[in-house]
């Protein structure tokens, strides 16, 4: 069991001592959305990386970028900063996709179907047992413990999109 962030140890990643894990398992193919228009803001316009997930903690909210094109945004929910448990803020590359796995921490141990790890234990992931909206400013008390959640769909459009090694920044 790990004490910080969202995950535990898993056996379908393998690591062969490089910082990028081999993927064991792949999602299946998803159809992209067509984009939605989120908030009036979007970070896409000035990204130069080939993919960003790009979060904002204080709209909680998320959008994916293809270059300078948005493709799909999501409300999201992320740490619960009034326990301490608060998602941490910078600039990262997704480290690995893994399916079907239960995350664990002190207190908890959940199962979630995609996870994509970018800052050891901290990652995306889907939370069906998550009863707050998401997007609500809820995750002030009720959030995660640390990591940052999609809903169902918007979560397996994403572990889909995503390549190990996406860039992925966490604002505040």
């Amino acid at each position: 069991m790990l004490a910080a962030g969202c995950a535990s140890e898993s056996p379908e990643v393998q690591n062969y001592g490089d910082a990028r894990p081999l993927v064991m398992a792949a999602a299946p193919a998803v159809p992209a959305p067509k984009p939605s228009p989120g908030l009036a803001y979007s970070p896409c316009s000035a990204n130069t990386d080939p993919k960003l997930i790009q979060v904002s903690l204080s709209k909680q909210f998320a959008w994916m970028c293809e270059g300078s094109r948005e493709v799909r945004t999501s409300p999201v929910t992320t740490g619960a900063v009034a326990s301490g448990q608060g998602t941490p803020t910078g600039t990262w590359y997704v480290e690995a996709k893994e399916m079907d796995r239960t995350l664990e921490g002190p207190g908890y141990s959940d199962f979630v179907h995609y996870w994509m790890p970018f800052f050891g234990d901290f990652g995306f992931h889907d939370a069906s047992w998550q009863v707050i909206a998401f997007g609500s400013a809820n995750f002030v008390t009720e959030g995660s413990h640390g990591c940052v959640r999609l809903p169902d769909d918007a979560m397996r459009w994403l572990f889909d999109w995503t390549d190990v090694g996406t860039t992925v920044t966490v604002a505040p």
